[in-house]
């Protein structure tokens, strides 16, 4: 084999390599960007949850003070003379 396939044949390799690396380095990249954004939406996922649970738990109290008062209300009817 003669100098210049030699050379030929290293710079092709070289070339081949120089592609691989870019192509990891985007790969890299993406594999940042990907964590980066599912992060994000967990911690959308999160806040809408607690936002929900806190709702829910509102709506549990009223309920809770809506009967209390139904019963409040039943027991002094109970109690008047008819």
């Amino acid at each position: 084999m003669s100098l210049d396939q030699t050379e030929a044949r290293t710079a092709t390799y070289d070339q081949l390599d120089l592609q691989i690396q870019k192509a990891e380095a985007k790969l890299e990249t993406l594999k940042a960007w990907l964590d980066a954004a599912r992060a994000n939406f967990e911690g959308k996922a999160v806040a809408e949850l607690v936002a929900k649970k806190q709702l829910i738990q509102k709506t549990l109290q009223e309920l809770k003070k809506a009967s209390a008062a139904r019963r409040q209300w039943e027991k002094a009817a109970l109690r008047r003379p008819s």
